[in-house]
């Protein structure tokens, strides 16, 4: 087998690697949303594999952090733009490019590597876990709800997308400092991801920010048929999960203004947390509907001392888990002490209370997965009776985390 040797892109070599990501994920970029992609591409956290001169596969990286249980943020390497040209699949490429990515961040300083999985199977097996899931509901328009806005929650107003980064970006923080598994964004994300104002096609509105104190959503108008709003109903779509309300007011406020807007038959909440305090205030359980759920963020332990020092616990526990993986820095036994005050993980040569993958202790980085589950599920091995019901209120949190953005 070919042993390959991934490397950086150079500049002019962008746009080759950029169509190979436009091969495997069957995508035709316009020139201006290439012009994008050139953009925020980090080209020194770009990895490329070339044959005989061409492009045949690719991946990037993105510096990046996430929030964590108890209001604190790791660094995390974003991996994205991963890419193997279909005449080149199982061959190693994809292996050779992780192994790549992973020794930069680790170079970088990050405990955390996340990314979006198009496959869950092939990133189980590089020591990936799903750490977050998501979901799309679907709001009948004018439906009640069980606490009508008043005025006492505060006013809406929209606001112009050129002026909206330095008004959101203020909330967006807030609510990383509410949820684990937010991700945090850069000025050029803000302005050529979430506030671009360019209709993905058909019959869409302008993007709309509705601005609240505590809170915000961006959405579109996406006509529901080709004879126009007057005469053919049109549903309200929020744009990429946007709509974050951080107080009671603010959600109820937000909440009934989207589902008061004339002329919609639906709101449509994407990318919402799976406990989505939203789905509560509607009355009538039958005026909402879930469209989808699936995984969302998923993380791979690259330091477990520093992820176990900066993530916040709920509960004392101390145990010993054996981790099975093929990364070197983190399989073998390691000493948990955790609690409300702190906590540590050091190697240690006693015995093992729990035995896990790599994967599915990743899964419970940020609280969105039970290690009672895990156990239930046969994923979990319990060496010690009881252990695994001590590690499981330590790591419970008290709401699921949530990531909005996909990358």
């Amino acid at each position: 087998m070919t042993s390959w040797s991934p490397r950086p892109a150079a500049a002019d070599e962008l746009d080759a690697m950029l169509d190979v990501c436009d091969v495997a994920f069957h995508r035709a970029q316009t020139p201006a949303a290439r012009e994008r992609s050139r953009s925020r591409v980090e080209l020194d956290r770009t990895r490329i594999v070339v044959e005989d001169g061409a492009v045949v596969a690719s991946s990037g990286a993105w510096t990046r952090t996430v929030s964590l249980p108890g209001g604190g943020t790791l660094p995390m390497a974003g991996i994205t733009l991963v890419s193997v040209l279909p005449t080149h699949r199982r061959r190693g490429l994809l292996s050779a490019m992780m192994a790549a990515q992973i020794e930069d961040a680790r170079d970088r300083g990050e405990p955390l590597a996340g990314l979006w999985a198009s496959e869950g199977t092939i990133y189980g097996r590089f020591g990936f876990g799903p750490a977050t899931a998501t979901r799309r509901t679907a709001i009948a328009r004018g439906a009640p709800l069980r606490t009508p806005p008043t005025a006492a929650d505060g006013p809406i107003r929209l606001v112009a997308t050129a002026d909206a980064h330095p008004l959101l970006a203020p909330l967006h923080e807030r609510a990383r400092a509410d949820r684990a598994g937010i991700v945090s964004r850069t000025a050029a994300w803000w302005r050529q991801r979430i506030l671009l104002d360019e209709p993905p096609g058909g019959e869409h509105s302008a993007l709309h920010v509705a601005l609240h104190a505590d809170g915000y959503a961006i959405y579109r108008v996406v006509a529901a048929g080709d004879t126009g709003p007057a005469a053919e109903p049109t549903e309200v779509v929020v744009q990429a999960a946007e709509l974050v309300a951080l107080t009671p007011g603010a959600r109820r406020a937000l909440l009934g203004f989207l589902t008061s807007i004339d002329l919609a038959t639906r709101v449509e909440l994407h990318e919402r947390p799976v406990d989505d305090e939203l789905a509560l205030l509607v009355a009538a359980p039958q005026d909402l509907r879930v469209l989808h759920e699936s995984d969302a963020l998923w993380l791979r332990i690259l330091d477990l001392p520093a992820l176990v020092a900066a993530r916040g616990w709920a509960a004392d526990a101390a145990l010993v888990v054996e981790i099975r993986s093929e990364d070197a820095a983190l399989a073998g036994r390691w000493r948990l002490e955790v609690g409300p005050d702190g906590g540590a993980a050091t190697r240690t040569a006693g015995a093992a209370d729990v035995v896990l993958r790599d994967r599915d202790l990743a899964s419970i980085a940020l609280g969105g997965t039970s290690p009672i589950g895990l156990l239930a599920a046969g994923l979990a091995e319990e060496r010690r009776v009881g252990a695994t019901a001590a590690l499981d209120p330590a790591a419970r949190t008290p709401r699921a985390p949530w990531t909005i953005d996909v990358f």
